[in-house]
């Protein structure tokens, strides 16, 4: 047996040199998949291990999005593939095309969903430890306690915004996703939601003077604005 350049991937040579099935035959045994190949009158056995459903179990929350890009696989198709069988086998959800998340039941029996937050966080805010965007509106307001108002849908400002200002529906909720004035990293993050903050505290505010003034200092020590840059 010898393991191909991916760990997933074995290749076996046919010791025998005698017939064999039909070349592109397929073989599953358990979690391993054998695919007969000819390259230049050799017969192979090519093998990959069935560990996507394993790697998302281990890797992926049950309300966790998961995104067919950050996927592990030999190429994009066959990953594609090897979810729709899963989701044909009711093992995972597809919430739109190339994002899902594993099928599950709540404590209720009732079907589990995608959480809209997990989503957002890592659609439109961070990932992989890179920042590209931030709450605003009503939301930011609200998190900070300048407002006991829930906001009727998620308003965020992303470097994945290929427009002014797009509306998603996810699950049943609505992001409003907004292009921001320049991009946003780790280091003007703060800044850029401050400006956006003071732009619309007048409207959403519901404390004032001193208490105003205690939270405008927390929410500046909290995000981590800088004024001297």
């Amino acid at each position: 047996i010898i393991f191909g350049d991916d760990p997933n991937e074995i290749i076996a040579i046919d010791p025998s040199g005698g017939p064999m099935l039909g070349i592109g035959y397929q073989l599953k045994l358990g979690k391993l998949t054998l695919e007969l190949v000819e390259i230049d009158n050799f017969k192979f056995v090519r093998g990959e291990f069935c560990m996507l459903y394993d790697y998302i179990i281990t890797n992926y929350q049950k309300d966790e999005p998961i995104f067919l890009a950050e996927l592990p696989g030999k190429s994009r198709e066959s990953v594609r593939q090897e979810m729709k069988k899963l989701t044909d086998e009711g093992k995972i959800e597809r919430l739109y095309n190339g994002v899902y998340y594993r099928s599950y039941k709540t404590i209720l029996g009732t079907k589990g969903k995608v959480s809209v937050d997990k989503f957002i966080q890592k659609r439109y805010l961070e990932a992989n430890g890179e920042i590209f965007g931030y709450i605003t509106g009503i939301q930011l307001a609200n998190m900070y306690g300048f407002t006991t108002q829930n906001p009727s849908c998620y308003e965020v400002c992303s470097n994945e915004a290929s427009t002014k200002q797009r509306k998603v529906d996810v699950d049943g909720r609505q992001i409003i996703v907004y292009k921001p004035v320049v991009e946003v990293s780790k280091e003007n993050r703060g800044a850029l939601q401050f400006l956006d903050l003071m732009s619309t505290i007048d409207r959403y505010s519901e404390v004032s003077g001193d208490e105003f003034t205690v939270k405008i200092k927390n929410f500046i020590s909290i995000v981590g604005v800088d004024f001297g840059q």
